[in-house]
């Protein structure tokens, strides 16, 4: 049976495809073009004809997905720090979205930021950072509110990162569940300033 012969943007898609695959696990300065077209099954011929450059595929394979990506990101921050005012049992769920919303990021976050410090510099202030600040903006309307409410985020990130990197590393199994009660029960007092009463916890 022949082969179905794919279309130019059918093609365009398996290469970033793979290209995003490449990037991941060699981040930008060890992912090749010959690798990336190895990956999509083609030749570097071919992939030219679609691409520029490296970075015109790493801008688009990576950057335009971590745009996206953000805004999903940036939802589940907004509703962790939404919970202030409910029950310790929607600040667990809450937090169990964010917690799996960025270990599934992982591999992109580290090929975007981390692989290479110059370029991680770059992409984290010009993509993530202005992230941040729009969420900022939208939750809090004063000055102060605005150092609380960009504390408690990027400490809420950073927590569920440090964790999601702990696991990724050493292997062992993450229990969801278990985890974001702990973490929750933490950020509690980020929210809203004071522990949660053991016996109202309790209830929850």
């Amino acid at each position: 049976m022949a082969r179905k012969k794919l279309t130019a943007e059918e093609r365009r898609e398996r290469i970033l495809t793979a290209a995003r695959q490449v990037f991941t696990n060699n981040g930008f300065a060890g992912a090749t073009t010959r690798a990336i077209a190895r990956a999509a099954g083609i030749t570097e011929a071919v992939l030219y004809q679609h691409f520029s450059s490296k970075q015109d595929i790493f801008e688009q394979a990576m950057l335009e997905s971590v745009n996206r990506d953000n805004q999903v990101l940036m939802s589940k921050l907004n509703a962790l720090a939404g919970t202030a005012d409910s029950t310790l049992a929607d600040t667990v769920r809450a937090e169990g979205e964010l917690l799996t919303e960025i270990g599934r990021l992982l591999p992109a976050i580290g090929a975007l930021f981390y692989a290479d410090p110059q370029s991680g510099r770059t992409n984290y202030t010009d993509l993530t950072a202005p992230a941040f600040a729009r969420q900022v903006d939208e939750l809090a309307g004063t000055a102060a509110g605005k150092k609380s409410v960009s504390a408690f985020l990027t400490m809420a990130y950073g927590i569920n990162l440090g964790i999601a990197l702990h696991y990724q590393f050493t292997g062992e199994t993450l229990d969801v569940d278990e985890v974001s009660s702990q973490v929750a029960r933490l950020l509690r007092t980020g929210i809203d300033g004071t522990p949660e009463p053991r016996s109202q916890a309790h209830r929850s």
